[in-house]
């Protein structure tokens, strides 16, 4: 399908309304919401279905969750958006999760209901076999959760804890490489933020002009 002005707008209209849908109805133990400066991306997060008490929702809440992106294609809902994992899990883990094929040394997850054609299964023979344009990004977090049911909760515990303090470990390493820099010797970063503001100000008029 072309991309045009109407099928940006309607697949826009499409994702605001889901978003609302989802603030609205939040599905349990997820988050979704889209990017700042970008609404065909969307970051979400899924963990473990809490349970009714409030303290299990809390304890529920502050343990690691599967963070991933939602990525949506030029001709969504007729096309399955992509998901590409944030987290890394280890194909061990669980027989969903298969080797990247945008990422090579990377894993993703393998889910029927975002599959274009799911061959040689009936949509009869599965309930979510197959990507429909009537599926939504609720159904698509609802199934992930599914998945997660299926897993190790202590394995994917270790996974996410080990990834959080390589993460930390990371960001110390770099903020030591900022204080050994000359004060003064770059840009600050706000400057580079009024210099990018200042260019995107001088384009856009060329632009009207």
């Amino acid at each position: 399908m072309p991309i045009t002005t109407t099928t940006t707008t309607m697949r826009q209209k499409r994702l605001m309304s889901e978003l609302r849908s989802l603030v609205d109805s939040p599905i349990d133990g997820c988050s979704a919401r889209p990017y700042r400066h970008n609404l065909f991306r969307w970051f979400c997060s899924c963990g473990l279905p809490t349970r009714t008490s409030s303290e299990e929702a809390a304890e529920a809440a502050s343990k690691p969750k599967l963070e991933f992106d939602l990525i949506f294609t030029a001709d969504y809902p007729s096309s399955p958006p992509l998901l590409q994992l944030r987290t890394r899990l280890p194909t061990a883990l669980h027989p969903a999760v298969i080797p990247s094929q945008l990422h090579p040394g990377r894993t993703g997850l393998c889910l029927d209901m975002l599959e274009d054609e799911v061959a040689g299964i009936s949509t009869q023979a599965a309930e979510f076999a197959g990507w429909r344009p009537s599926y939504s990004v609720g159904g698509v977090l609802s199934q992930v959760v599914a998945l997660l049911t299926e897993i190790d909760p202590k394995e994917f515990l270790e996974v996410v804890v080990a990834q959080q303090q390589q993460q930390e470990e990371a960001e110390e390493e770099e903020e030591e490489e900022e204080e050994e820099l000359v004060e003064g010797a770059v840009c600050s970063q706000e400057h580079v933020h009024s210099m990018l503001e200042s260019t995107k100000f001088t384009v856009k008029k060329e632009v009207e002009a």
